[in-house]
Order: C-alpha cells, then sequence, then structure tokens
C-alpha cells in the first residue's frame, strides 16, 4: 500500500516507532489519529518513547494505547 498523505505517513510511523508487529495494526492508528488528532499522537508517542529509552516501560505499544485513550 503507498503512503498519500501525512495520516497515513503518521500511522506507519506508529507501528515502526512501537514496534508493533501485530496484523491490520494500520487501521487501527488511522483510526485513532483521526479520533485524537495528529499532534494528541505525536505527543503522546514523544513520552512514550522517551519513557521507553529510559527504561522506564517495557511495552511501548501497550503503554501508547493506555496513555491514549486515558489522557483526552
Amino acid at each position: 500500500m503507498a503512503i498519500t498523505n501525512r495520516q497515513q505517513a503518521l500511522a506507519q510511523e506508529l507501528i515502526e516507532e512501537l514496534d508493533d508487529k501485530k496484523p491490520k495494526v494500520f487501521g487501527m492508528y488511522m483510526g485513532l489519529i483521526k479520533r485524537f488528532g495528529e499532534n494528541k499522537i505525536r505527543q503522546v508517542l514523544s513520552e512514550v518513547k522517551h519513557d521507553y529509552a529510559t527504561g522506564k516501560i517495557g511495552n511501548p505499544t501497550k503503554v501508547f494505547m493506555y496513555r491514549i485513550k486515558n489522557n483526552q
């Protein structure tokens, strides 16, 4: 599938940055982007990446999903 817009590029970035290996997550991330907006998604992604890099969390995908849904 070709990436044709910013939201699709962000969804692909989420898959790569969170190392999400589950099948068919692209559509799920697209839905989150449309629901919460690009800025909020990028903010939470940045926080999760920092916490993962510093060793505060073990599973970035689970923490991202928790924070995006509870940090409205």
